[in-house]
């Protein structure tokens, strides 16, 4: 008799299509329509991942042939099944498993836009958390400045995109036919968050990005800004970090007493 973990692991790859008589002989016993059956499940069972990836990339769904789409998505389940119980966070690996996929090869923007939109999915199921005002900060030392450490809204993603997928994304979030979007050599710098349950895709600067990545990281402000001024020497960021505040960007801050050797990395 098999054991539990070989027959569950069995059964997972018998409905991915990969299926062994034992297996089936242990779920179905010796019944003529076994085969017939678990062929019914496996078919429930990818038809409604491939529904799950259509809610999570519905501007990738949408940007190429449906069959093109299913295609992706079956080689995708295949090789990457769930492995969390809600499906409405399954996909995270998809964007990687598009860059690499043969048939998308002629569409180097695929990745980036699926990237971007599970940029949006994450952002839409991120925690809240309440912003913190510049009156916040009116009992910080000026000397403690450098040192100040920021905690960034829960939901803001970041993505250095090597096509116009910004315009993609946009021309899809209402019901018009899209326009022709010429996608040349344009890279995006974006961040995504999700504001007063919107979500929103806004074009950044390469220093800025930097700098918010940094920030993101747990650098403290004077070694944030430095990866600021690496990417620009005209970096400002005091506008950076006026109009992080003013968009409710920060939760949270702490005045590290020294920094710490994971913060003086490059």
């Amino acid at each position: 008799m098999l054991k539990l973990r070989d027959l569950q692991s069995g059964v997972r790859r018998a409905v991915l299509g990969n299926t062994r008589p034992e297996i089936i002989a242990a779920i179905l016993g010796g019944e003529p329509e076994a085969e017939a059956r678990l062929n019914i499940h496996r078919h429930h069972v990818l038809h409604s991942l491939t529904e799950a990836l259509k809610a999570n990339f519905p501007v990738v769904c949408h940007v190429v042939d449906p069959r093109f789409f299913a295609y992706a998505a079956d080689a995708f389940i295949r090789s990457n099944p769930p492995t969390k119980p809600c499906l409405a966070e399954y996909g995270d690996a998809f964007p990687d498993f598009l860059s690499g996929f043969e048939p998308a090869r002629g569409l180097p923007y695929l990745a980036d836009l699926a990237r971007l939109e599970w940029a949006a999915v994450e952002a839409k199921h991120a925690p809240d958390a309440l912003a913190i005002t510049a009156e916040t900060l009116q009992h910080v030392a000026v000397m403690d400045y450098p040192n100040l450490a920021f905690t960034l809204d829960p939901s803001l993603r970041l993505l250095h995109a090597h096509s116009a997928v910004q315009k993609i994304w946009a021309a899809h979030q209402d019901e018009h036919e899209p326009e022709t979007i010429d996608l040349g050599t344009e890279q995006a710098w974006l961040m995504v968050r999700r504001r007063e349950e919107v979500i929103e895709v806004v074009s950044i600067d390469p220093a800025t990005f930097a700098f918010i990545t940094a920030v993101q990281s747990g650098r403290p402000l004077a070694q944030a800004g430095e990866a600021g001024l690496a990417a620009d020497p005209f970096f400002d960021m005091a506008t950076a970090l006026r109009r992080l505040l003013v968009e409710d960007a920060f939760v949270g801050f702490s005045v590290l007493s020294t920094p710490t050797e994971e913060a003086l990395e490059p």
